[in-house]
C-alpha cells in the first residue's frame, strides 16, 4: 500500500479553459486487423484478471471532471479494457506518442496493453482525458527510462537531493484538437498526484521539445532544471490534502468533493 498523499489539481484551471474550438465526435476509427487484434488481446479473461488487479491495488480514486473545448463535459481518469480501441486511435492519429510506427498493428496493441497495465501496477500509473467516446490524451508514470532513452544523470539527481528510486519518468501525449487549452498541466498535474500516491519525490520527463518544457516550468517554477544529458525534475508536492481525491482538481492542494 502506498502512502495516501492526496493532492488535485485546480479548479479554477478548468473554469478559465478557452470554448472557442470544438472537440471531433472521434479521433479516427481503428482499421479492422486493428479491431481484431484487440480484441484477441483484451478477451474476456484478460478483463477479469486486469479487474482484480484494479480491485486490488490500492490506489486511491483519480477521477476529475472537466469542461472540454466547445462546451462538451470530458473527464481525467485511469484508462480501462472498455477504452482499448479509442487509445489505439488515439496513438495512431497523434504524433509524439509511444509509437514510433502507426501502421504497426502489434506495436499499437502492445502500446494499448502497456497503458491498461500501468494503470493497476505497483508504482507506475496511467490516466487519459477522455471525451464524446474520444481519448485525447494520456498521461503516466513509469519507474524506468526505456531503452531508447539515456540514463538517469545520478550526479544531477544527487545535485538536487533524489536518489533514484526517488523519482519515475513521467510521459504524456496531447491530441492537437485540445492543444492551447491548458490540458497539457492538468496531465501533468495528474502525473504528480500519481507520483505522490505512489511515494515518489519527484516527476522526471525527457525535455524533448520546448512544449513540455513550458509545462514542467509553469508547474514547477524555479524549481524545474534541465539536465545536461536532456531530462527536467517537477518536484512533487508532499503536503496531503484533506478531503476525498474524486471531483474537480485543484492546483492548490485541496480537493473539490464529487458533485
Amino acid at each position: 500500500m502506498w502512502p495516501q498523499i492526496q493532492r488535485s489539481i485546480s479548479s479554477a484551471a478548468f473554469r478559465t479553459l478557452a470554448h472557442s474550438s470544438s472537440v471531433p465526435a472521434t479521433a479516427g476509427s481503428a482499421d479492422p486487423i486493428l479491431a481484431q487484434a484487440l480484441q484477441a488481446a483484451v478477451h474476456s479473461s484478460y478483463q477479469a484478471h486486469w479487474t482484480f488487479a484494479a480491485q486490488t491495488a490500492g490506489k486511491p480514486d483519480r477521477q476529475w471532471s472537466l469542461a472540454l473545448p466547445g462546451g462538451s463535459s470530458g473527464v481525467l481518469r485511469r484508462p480501462d479494457p472498455a477504452d482499448a480501441l479509442r487509445i489505439a486511435a488515439f496513438l495512431r492519429n497523434t504524433p509524439r506518442g509511444p509509437v514510433d510506427r502507426p501502421d504497426d498493428v502489434g506495436g499499437l496493441t502492445q502500446a494499448v496493453l502497456d497503458l491498461l497495465w500501468q494503470a493497476v501496477a505497483p508504482a507506475e500509473d496511467a490516466f487519459v482525458l477522455a471525451g464524446r467516446e474520444t481519448i485525447l490524451g494520456v498521461a503516466q508514470i513509469e519507474r524506468e527510462p526505456e531503452v531508447c532513452e539515456p540514463e538517469l544523470d545520478r550526479a544531477w539527481l544527487a545535485g538536487q537531493g533524489y536518489l533514484p528510486s526517488e523519482v519515475c519518468l513521467g510521459r504524456m501525449v496531447l491530441s492537437k484538437a485540445v492543444r492551447g487549452h491548458g490540458f497539457g498541466h492538468l496531465l501533468k498535474e495528474a502525473q504528480l498526484a500519481a507520483a505522490a500516491d505512489a511515494g515518489y519525490r519527484a516527476v522526471v520527463s525527457a525535455a524533448g521539445h520546448d512544449i513540455g518544457l513550458a509545462i514542467a516550468r509553469r508547474v514547477a517554477g524555479d524549481r524545474c532544471r534541465p539536465s545536461a544529458s536532456g531530462w527536467i525534475l517537477v518536484p512533487v508536492p508532499q503536503t496531503p490534502a484533506a478531503g476525498r481525491t474524486s471531483g474537480q482538481p485543484d492546483y492548490g492542494g485541496t480537493t473539490q468533493p464529487a458533485h
